[in-house]
Formats: C-alpha cells, structure tokens, sequence
C-alpha cells in the first residue's frame, strides 16, 4: 500500500512514521512537497484549489504524473477514514475536516502534475539563480547539444573514462563527438575562454544521462554548477 501525505506540514513526517510503525510496517511513504510554490501554482492557473492545507490536488497530480499504477481513484474517500482517528484528530485539521481529507483529489490529473514539477523546478532555479546574483555571480547558459570536447576531454575526462561510455551517454554520431550534454561543467571551459580570472559564474540547466526513469534516476535532471 502508498500513502502519500504533505511533507510540508510538519506534523505529517513523524505522524506517518508512527502509522507506518505501529500498524503497516509495509507501508510505503510516499512524502510528497508540491506547496513550496503553492501560491504561484493557483496565481498562474496550475491547479484550481486554492488553500495551503492541502493533501488533494497538488499531491494526487504529482502521484498520477509520476506513478499512475499506484493511485487509486475510487479508493482515495474511503481509505483515509481507516486510519485509527487518533491519528486524525490533531486540532484544527480534524474540526475544519472531519473526513480527514483536506483538499479535493478528484481535481488531479497527470497533466497538472508534470505542470506542477515544471512550475517548482523553474522557480526553485529563479531562486537559487537571485542569491548567485545578489552575491555578484554572472549567470550563464549554454548549449545542451555539446562538443565531447568541451562535456569530457577539456575537463580531463579522457577516452576511455565509464562516463563516456555509450550505455551512459547519449551521443548523436558514430565518432561520439556530439552529444547531449551530461553534466554543465562544459560552461566552466567556455566562460574560461572568454573571461579572465577571478571567475565568479553559476551555471544552471537541463543535463542527459541514459538512465531508467525510477524513483531516484531521470534520463533528464537539474544541474547548477558553480565556479
């Protein structure tokens, strides 16, 4: 069994723990923080609810984009109320929401929750990008289809390196001198190119990887490199 709670009400964590403890040793915590940017997701008509108590659409979104098989629609009234009430009963939570389900799960959709990582990753690098800023880092982007020479062989990464191997790389040609970058080190060696020290530059962007899409691996992820 999932259950997927709010990580970012701070009674939940020790609270499910304790469940997962006493009553459902195998149960699986799903602790799932789509709310960090919950007022920009409503203001910008990501999902239609509007209340940072929330354990519905954010959260049942997020679970149908990531891994459908294991939400259960027509389960998600009943199998709340199951829960001992003890566990329900924590003050205002159980006055304003005496069904123990706060927020409306049959608003989520798998669309709303790619939207909804795509909406939090851009804004946790806005934020990350203003603090470099406010310290005086120049921001820099670059190419995401990159030269071997600049992703491995500038970087001391020579031939033969296991990240260079094709099984961990996704190349575009038979000399595997293109490809898409793996990691934004590459900008390190093009900011160097063309600016004198002392270097002060973050680098932010998407890198590939030939990875299987589980829970803790993405052929697609976020880098912010820093030098």
């Amino acid at each position: 069994a999932i259950l997927q709670c709010h990580g970012g009400i701070f009674i939940n964590t020790p609270l499910v723990r304790d469940l997962n403890a006493r009553h459902n040793p195998d149960l699986m915590v799903a602790l799932i923080d789509g709310c960090a940017f919950f007022n920009t997701l409503y203001r910008d008509g990501v999902i239609e609810t509007n209340t940072e108590l929330h354990s519905g659409e954010v959260e049942t979104s997020q679970m149908l984009y990531l891994a459908p098989e294991t939400v259960h629609m027509d389960r998600a009234v009943d199998f709340i109320p199951d829960i001992p009430r003890p566990y329900l009963n924590y003050g205002s939570f159980f006055r304003a929401c005496p069904d123990g389900v706060w927020g409306e799960p049959s608003y989520g959709t798998a669309e709303k929750g790619e939207k909804i990582f795509e909406h939090c990753t851009k804004e946790a690098v806005k934020q990350i990008k203003d603090i470099f800023v406010g310290m005086g880092y120049t921001v820099v982007d670059g190419p995401e289809v990159e030269y071997a020479d600049y992703n491995f062989t500038r970087l001391n990464i020579e031939e033969g390196h296991p990240s260079r191997d094709r099984s961990d790389t996704f190349y575009f040609n038979d000399e595997d001198s293109v490809l898409l970058r793996t990691q934004t080190s590459s900008m390190q060696i093009r900011f160097m190119e063309n600016h004198k020290p002392p270097f002060c530059m973050l680098a932010p962007g998407r890198v590939f990887r030939k990875d299987e899409a589980d829970a803790t691996h993405s052929p697609m992820f976020h880098q912010i490199e820093g030098l």
